[in-house]
């Protein structure tokens, strides 16, 4: 549980805090794999998101 609560928190930070295009690519590829091998999308998370704790 703990890792698919850093996964997620994980994958909104990638993609809502801006980066360098370089590694925003890397990173993406990176968080989006991760998400297909525990076959989970973040969206069945919200609650663990720190963005959507947040309110946005």
């Amino acid at each position: 549980m703990k890792s698919h609560f850093l996964g997620t928190w994980g994958y909104w930070m990638v993609m809502n805090l801006p980066v360098t295009p370089d590694s925003s690519d890397r990173l993406k590829q990176e968080v989006l794999k991760f998400f297909q091998e525990k076959k989970g999308k973040p969206e069945d998370y919200p609650a663990q998101s720190p963005i959507s704790a947040s309110g946005y």
